[in-house]
């Protein structure tokens, strides 16, 4: 049971879990289907959930220092796994995300083996896109504004990969997640500014401060939720329900207008909590989509 729990720790769990709902969601927009037992979506869904695995474990083996000053709760930072088990965990994810996903099809392959380059190249230390905050912003949101949504529209959907093929809520929920994808990696780097100074990495925080960066990460999330909340009323969303997409929206966006609002961000304390409660708004604008749809 310990070893589940260090597990469980060690893959992120607000990650695998955003990750899960999205993917679900995806599915029910995409295949206009709830039949979650179909192998099919099963192995989808493990291709997903191991390529998480993959990412955010690699992402803790090579950043082990810099984990034990920021997040020294993390099982390889604190020692409760050693080097040779994550780096076991996280060539068995691999293996498990590229296998399962290339049962499926060409088109899947390259799309799981493509987010996990982005994922490696992040934290890989002769790229090191993490070191760069325009870099790092451009491959979180690359992920999983554009790679998930629209990617795995495709691939639940069955069509031809072609841009005038997607409608407008896929687009629409693409839209909302790069710009809140924006906020996750400018918000992360906000309690983590302490490790990210000692290891010279070029944070959106440490080169023009909190203040700034908690306002920028602000507004642009804002700046989703009222694209999502006013664009339903506009455009019609096909097979949703325009008026529950609008409402919970604008639901969403007061919950969050109103903890950041709350929010002191140079309190380690209150910005650790808002990211806490920031992931869970992630969650929850996926199952706006997924309510929109089945009551659509």
């Amino acid at each position: 049971m310990k070893a589940l729990q260090i597990f469980w720790k060690f893959t992120r769990p607000h990650t695998i879990l955003g990750s899960a709902i999205s993917i679900a969601v995806l599915y029910i927009l995409s295949a206009n289907n709830l039949d979650f037992s179909s192998p099919y979506f099963l192995l989808s869904f493990l291709a997903a959930l191991a390529t998480n695995v993959f990412i955010t474990g690699y992402n803790q083996l090579v950043d082990v220092d810099l984990d034990r000053i920021n997040k020294p709760g993390l099982p390889l930072a604190s020692g409760e796994i050693t080097r040779d088990t994550a780096r076991a965990i996280v060539v068995l994810s691999l293996a498990i995300a590229l296998v399962a996903a290339g049962t499926l099809g060409f088109y899947f392959l390259g799309l799981i083996g493509l987010i996990c380059a982005v994922g490696f190249l992040y934290s890989w230390k002769k790229v090191y896109l993490k070191k760069n905050h325009g870099l790092a912003a451009t491959a979180i949101t690359l992920v999983r504004g554009l790679l998930v949504n629209i990617g795995f529209y495709f691939h639940f959907a069955k069509v031809d990969v072609a841009l005038d093929a997607v409608p407008a809520e896929i687009w629409l929920l693409a839209v909302f997640v790069s710009l809140f994808s924006l906020g996750i990696s400018w918000f992360k780097d906000i309690p983590d500014r302490d490790g990210d100074r000692g290891l010279a990495i070029k944070s959106l925080v440490l080169t023009y401060g909190i203040s700034r960066t908690y306002t920028a990460g602000v507004a642009t999330v804002a700046t989703g939720y009222f694209i999502c909340a006013a664009l339903p009323a506009i455009i019609t969303m096909h097979g949703l329900n325009n008026g529950v997409l609008s409402i919970l929206s604008c639901l969403g966006g007061f919950a969050f207008l109103f903890l950041a609002a709350r929010t002191k961000p140079e309190n380690q304390r209150d910005i650790k909590r808002f990211y806490r409660f920031f992931w869970a708004l992630f969650v929850f604008q996926y199952a706006i989509f997924a309510a929109a749809a089945l009551l659509g």
